[in-house]
């Protein structure tokens, strides 16, 4: 090495730069103790935890980190499992089913109530002649591998020098065509190369090209922008197809990690598009290409949570000035560096009189922090790798629409017109949100990525406590954008985490984050319960019991694994069993939280007692700590160690055989219904109402076996509740009016599935202590047990309409 030289590692050519990850993608916070989360505290992007001294801990990320099932927000799990047609990824905010065979491609679902995207159907990489781009196959020797999976990547060969990966993250698919070695072109071929592939979209939808829609009838369109797939009706955005970037090592190496801009090339048939992403020969067989190379078009949420921009000068015969803005999630392009004319800085050439990097996040604080809490402390952690050696000199800004800290916050999101040149402005103008830091050297990007951590100044914890009010940008006033950039005038290339690469930045701890400790009030009253009590009453049904509460506390409801809401019961005097609540959406202080728990089915003739225990998080209780209360009153102890109340609710499972022969039992069976209004009207269940007079309980039971998902839904998924309406007392009568004032008993927590409704049957249920109508889940699955037959017939409305109608039935005499 010539003196004074400067080092600069290297990539280990004996090492695959596409192998599949050898772990699996991490389920959680590897970083904090699981046991002191407060699971009802979940957001789709945040975590809360109790600290050492009873303080709140909030964890927001750039990104998903859980998504919603049944009513509850959950783990993401990007591993791709098994199953006995191919692969699937379920445990996502999306489900994405992948088959055995590489001609029949990807199924992706993004939302219940609209069919599914498939695409990567008969896949074909290809040369493309003249202005028709006119495919011509790429042949070369067969593949001798199979399909192969690693963590959230799974990987198709097509030859010996092609295969193609599909990567699932929390944000969408990534397909890569992978290229190992220069390709073979047909001599002097000039044109492009690619894949070729056929996609199918939902009914109802197009692709747009900023506000165009992409015309039908096969007309060859092309552009490198990003398209969106839409509503035709609505407008409303499904997914996006981010630009087609393509990338080999010079990219990843070199003085451009952006990625060369590859073109779409596309025919539109009605539902069938024909696409394929290709990219110049010139450029693919250039000399100075290091392969592999990959072809990257990712389908996404289009969440735009991260991002980077540049601002730079070149001079030469001419000079120019460049500001630009991006939104990606790609590993390789989320980095911050700056300077000119060394090999530790952003670029090696004497062109350009300045050049500076930087990337971008944003956060949104909706729901992750209670109103009214007080911001203590503030660190943002992201996890890093550098490609030049050295340490870094950072500075953090929360991003405004000028340069001093009384600017309005914006939302970075919203700058990203016009090559993003007013978000590049405003990342480099906003007052600093912390010192300047100096970050020690990561390690080789390569071989793993380091957590750093910056610290907030008083301005930067001042703007989240906006955030967290309400004060900040986005249409609820919690988002805010942060912004890095470097402080020296030499600073390395550094790396950091977007979203997603192969082997990191993929699990919820890779993800940048935010982490607030925060305070709250004085509390010494037991969180408040609402439930109606189903207690005292002789029942027919020996199915599982699926109840619901709600908890309303101002300290907040403790929803740890360790001390979270607990159903007990007992079966004929014998012992308690502990069942632990589910918490169904997000819970804050403040706030009612809904849960759910189930008790098992039982035999007839069992004798059922059970009772609800849960405790807030106040350290200002007993001795300090938090307030024990159960449903009924009287227990005490901790939900999970719990002396039962001396009067537990109860109810007796009786043969209907046994029931007394003056009291009546009815049956109304309801056809065609749907949920949807009913213009938008897909597919009908039916359901049958069964009632028994002398114990107060109404059974409906729902066949939904004619329901699925998309077009086939029979339930809108969003937008709605459960309701119950009823006259506000037991022994209203309802007369031959043709209108009646009812009361509506919501069932908080009580989900839709597009195809099957609740996931299980419902028993609507009188309480005479507080004269209201309770509702639980009756059995673990949808059905009609035996379906009525004969009776009367009612084909007309008594009143209302076709979405909200009423019949009157007329009961006939014994």
């Amino acid at each position: 090495m010539a003196s004074g030289a400067e080092e600069v590692d290297t990539v280990d050519e004996s090492e695959d730069l596409l192998a599949l990850p050898e772990n699996d993608v991490t389920v959680g916070l590897e970083e904090f103790d699981p046991a002191k989360e407060l699971l009802g505290s979940r957001t789709e992007n945040s975590k809360t935890y109790i600290g050492e001294d009873g303080e709140r801990l909030a964890v927001v990320g750039a990104g998903a980190m859980h998504y919603l099932e049944d009513g509850s927000w959950e783990e993401i799990d990007l591993n791709i499992d098994s199953t006995a047609t191919g692969w699937e990824v379920t445990k996502n905010s999306f489900e994405t089913q992948f088959s055995s065979s590489l001609q029949d491609g990807v199924t992706v679902q993004f939302d219940q109530n609209i069919d599914p995207i498939r695409f990567g159907l008969n896949p074909m990489p290809a040369w493309f002649l003249g202005e028709g781009f006119s495919p011509m196959p790429y042949i070369e020797e067969p593949a001798t591998e199979g399909v192969s999976v690693g963590a959230n990547v799974i990987r198709y060969p097509v030859n010996i020098n092609a295969e193609i990966d599909y990567v699932v993250t929390s944000e969408g698919v990534k397909q890569n065509l992978n290229i190992r070695d220069m390709p073979f072109a047909p001599d002097g071929f000039e044109g492009y190369f690619g894949l070729q592939e056929t996609m199918i979209i939902p009914s109802g939808h197009a692709l747009f090209i900023g506000d165009s829609m992409i015309e039908d009838g096969g007309k060859l369109t092309t552009t490198n922008t990003s398209i969106d797939i839409r509503n035709i009706e609505t407008g409303e955005l499904l997914v996006v197809i981010d630009r087609p970037l393509i990338y080999d090592q010079s990219n990843v190496d070199g003085d451009s990690p952006d990625g060369h801009l590859g073109l779409y090339v596309l025919r539109s048939f009605g539902e069938v598009i024909e696409i394929a992403t290709v990219v110049d020969s010139d450029w693919l067989l250039s000399e100075e290409r290091v392969y592999p190379v990959q072809i990257d078009p990712t389908i996404s949420q289009g969440t735009q949570r991260s991002g980077y921009a540049y601002y730079y000068r070149t001079t030469g015969w001419w000079s120019s000035t460049y500001e630009r803005a991006y939104s990606t999630n790609s590993l390789f392009s989320v980095g911050t560096c700056r300077g000119y004319r060394s090999v530790q800085s952003c670029t090696t050439s004497s062109a350009y009189s300045f050049y500076y990097r930087y990337a971008w996040y944003r956060f949104d604080f909706n729901n992750a922090v209670p109103t009214g809490a007080t911001v203590q402390d503030a660190d943002f952690y992201v996890h890093m790798g550098r490609y030049r050696s050295g340490s870094a000199q950072m500075v953090m800004s929360v991003l405004k629409s000028g340069s001093s800290q009384s600017s309005n916050h914006i939302d970075p999101s919203s700058y990203l017109f016009s090559s993003g040149y007013r978000l590049n402005q405003m990342i480099r103008n906003s007052a600093a949100s912390s010192s300047t830091t100096t970050l020690n050297d990561p390690g080789y990007y390569w071989s793993g990525m380091q957590s750093r951590t910056l610290d907030f100044n008083t301005n930067g914890e001042s703007d989240i406590q906006d955030a967290i009010d309400g004060n900040a940008a986005g249409s609820n006033g919690h988002v805010i954008g942060l912004g890095l950039r470097n402080g020296n005038s030499n600073e390395p290339f550094w790396y950091m985490c977007g979203t997603s690469t192969y082997s990191y930045c993929n699990s919820a701890s890779e993800l940048p984050k935010i982490t607030i400790s925060y305070t709250g009030g004085s509390d010494t009253s037991p969180p408040q319960a609402d439930f109606a009590p189903y207690t005292g009453l002789t029942s027919y049904r020996e199915d599982a019991r699926t109840f619901y509460i709600g908890l309303t506390d101002s300290s907040g409801v403790d929803t740890t694994s360790s001390q979270g809401p607990r159903l007990h019961y007992r079966v004929n005097n014998g012992s308690y069993t502990a069942v632990t609540a589910t918490s169904i959406g997000t819970c804050l202080a403040g706030q009612k939280c809904n849960f759910k728990a189930q008790i098992p089915a039982v035999s007839l003739g069992d004798y059922v007692q059970y009772f609800w225990a849960y405790r807030d998080l106040s350290t200002t209780g007993p001795n300090n700590g938090p307030n024990t209360g159960t449903t009924p009153s009287g227990g005490t102890g901790t939900p999970a160690s719990i002396t039962p109340p001396s009067t537990p609710y109860n109810y007796f499972v009786q043969d209907v055989e046994d029931a007394p022969h003056d009291q009546r039992k009815s049956q109304i069976a309801v056809n065609e219904q749907s949920n949807y209004f009913y213009y938008q009207a897909r597919n009908f269940f039916t359901y049958q109402v069964t009632m028994w007079e002398n114990n107060r309980e109404y059974m409906i039971e729902l066949d939904t076996s004619n329901c699925g998902t998309g077009s086939s839904s029979c339930f809108k998924t969003s937008g709605l509740q459960w309701n119950a309406k009823y006259m506000g007392s037991r022994y209203t009568t309802y007369t031959t009016s043709t209108s009646v004032t009812a009361k509506v008993a919501s069932v908080p927590g009580l989900t839709f599935a597009a195809d099957d409704g609740p996931g299980m049957n419902l028993m609507y249920y009188w309480d005479t202590t507080t004269s209201s109508l309770g509702v639980l889940g009756l059995g673990t699955q949808t059905g009609i047990d035996e379906l009525v037959s004969g009776g009367l017939t009612q084909t007309t409305l008594a009143s209302g309409n076709t979405d909200d109608g009423y019949v009157r039935v007329t009961i006939p005499t014994d």
